[in-house]
């Protein structure tokens, strides 16, 4: 799990590297979800961010998809289709969140079986 944390420009930046290191050096292609869903402020760097990290990442042969809204996505049926989750971003802890319980539950049970999971800023 990896966690980058600060509001300037300068952790989008080294996420978007630590994510094309990654793709380029060790992981063979995977199959991402970045996620942005926000139920309250929505950062204005989240589509700058995407943007910088799809192209190289697909360029690496990764599969990306982007969704700002959790459902359908986080079933134990569709996160078996990915191998990591990018949390990008995400605001609203207040109840019940971006995430349900069963949600919530989908994704414990997919993140134990060994799959991957980066946390950006507000994630």
């Amino acid at each position: 799990m990896v966690f980058v944390h600060h509001t300037s420009s300068a952790a989008c930046y080294c996420f978007i590297l630590v994510l094309q290191y990654l793709s380029s050096r060790f992981v063979a292609a995977q199959n991402v979800l970045f996620y942005t869903e926000t139920s309250k402020n929505r950062h204005g760097v989240i589509d700058f961010a995407y943007d910088a990290v799809q192209t190289p990442l697909q360029d690496h042969g990764w599969n990306v998809t982007r969704t700002d809204v959790s459902e359908g996505y986080f079933t134990p049926t569709s996160l078996n289709n990915y191998d990591v989750v990018v949390f990008f971003y995400n605001t609203g802890d207040d109840v019940p969140g971006i995430l349900d319980s069963n949600e919530k539950a989908a994704f414990q049970e997919w993140y134990r079986a060994g799959k991957g999971v980066v946390g950006v800023h507000s994630a």
